[in-house]
């Protein structure tokens, strides 16, 4: 049988067309990832979908932990200092940032308890 006598076969070669290509290249489609979400942030933005919190006095300023000690027990702790700064002002435990001298609280519990402290100690 000859080539010429074989019935034509249902899959087409590749198109060189780039009209006709399904294609689409990994630069093309990285680009339109970006600027989807780009051009979505810019729209909820100016539709003032997206909430930002510009006052200060909801703003935590750190969270703390309490490390216990026993008695004669050694803990190991970072050599860096922390950007905030504690003192003791009509009884309770101030935080101030060093970074932003506005940004300054008291210090509180997880129920919303101010933490004491004694002035001379």
């Amino acid at each position: 049988m000859s080539d010429s006598t074989l019935p034509p076969s249902n899959q087409s070669a590749p198109s060189s067309d780039p009209a006709n290509s399904d294609m689409v290249s990994m630069r093309t489609l990285i680009v339109s990832i970006f600027a989807t979400i780009i051009i979505s942030m810019l729209f909820l933005e100016k539709a003032g979908m997206i909430n930002h919190n510009l006052d200060k006095e909801d703003i935590p300023l750190s969270q703390y932990q309490v490390v216990y000690l026993k008695p004669g027990e050694d803990f190991r702790m970072s050599h860096k200092a922390a950007n905030q700064t504690a003192y003791c002002r009509d009884g309770y435990v101030m935080i101030a940032s060093d970074d932003d001298p506005a940004l300054k609280g008291i210090l509180i519990d997880y129920k919303n308890r101010g933490v004491r402290c004694s002035e001379g100690n």
